[in-house]
């Protein structure tokens, strides 16, 4: 008995070849879980997808970074590879993901700002393309800061249960820190630096700053509230 997944489409041709694709697409994003390779293998026909004598290694082998997911739609799971920032969709029958009138609610409009916004991602989003490596489960440190350790340490700041500041943290030094555009100007960078230092002692700033970087450097030295910290930082 044949595997009842088949390869369907690409992320390309689904948002420039099928109505709605956009949509399609960041819906699928949305409710995505990272799985183990062989857990895709053993639910998808690989036959007309990998090259003959082709096996998941080798064809992953170009991008360390190659993960699988699935997400489950009201029309049944759908998987997916995610290889060199593309997405492969596998489906049911091989057919297109269908449209369905959801709104995402995890950050899309914000990172449609800045790529640091998926610093205020969950654990293993498909959205994150293994920027900090396969990550643990979250750890709530409070009821407002979590922590999710991966390729270094991942901490969240929460608002009525949203994230609305990340900070990524390696070898104690900050190389990402991002705030919602909306909450800026607030001491939201500084409470997380601050509570972070608690958990993990004191953090230190990279040595190559950006001009952003630089100001939340000096501001946050001088005073650990001062409030010119509340841009979009690339630290490292």
């Amino acid at each position: 008995m044949s595997t009842p997944y088949q390869y369907a489409i690409t992320c390309d041709r689904l948002h420039n070849k099928v109505e709605h694709g956009e949509h399609i697409w960041k819906t699928l994003m949305h409710g995505a879980e990272r799985i183990e390779p062989e857990v895709l293998l053993a639910a998808c026909d690989m036959s007309s997808f990998f090259d003959e004598g082709e096996s998941f290694e080798s064809y992953a082998a170009e991008d360390p970074d190659t993960a699988c997911y699935r997400t489950s739609t009201p029309q049944g799971d759908v998987y997916f590879i995610q290889k060199t920032g593309f997405e492969m969709f596998f489906t049911e029958g091989g057919q297109i993901p269908t449209y369905n009138p959801m709104s995402p609610t995890d950050n899309y409009e914000e990172y449609g700002f800045s790529a640091l916004a998926r610093l205020l991602f969950p654990r293993n989003h498909p959205r994150l393309q293994s920027a900090y490596g396969f990550e643990k489960p979250p750890i709530w440190l409070d009821n407002d800061l979590r922590l999710i350790e991966g390729r270094g340490l991942r901490f969240q700041l929460f608002r009525d249960g949203v994230a609305v500041a990340g900070m990524q943290v390696e070898d104690n030094q900050i190389v990402d820190l991002y705030v919602a555009r909306d909450l800026r100007r607030q001491g939201l960078a500084s409470e997380l630096v601050q509570r972070a230092e608690t958990v993990i002692g004191p953090i230190a700033h990279s040595e190559s700053l950006t001009e952003d970087g630089k100001a939340f450097h000096d501001a946050h030295s001088r005073h650990p509230d001062a409030d010119e910290d509340e841009d979009e930082l690339s630290l490292g």
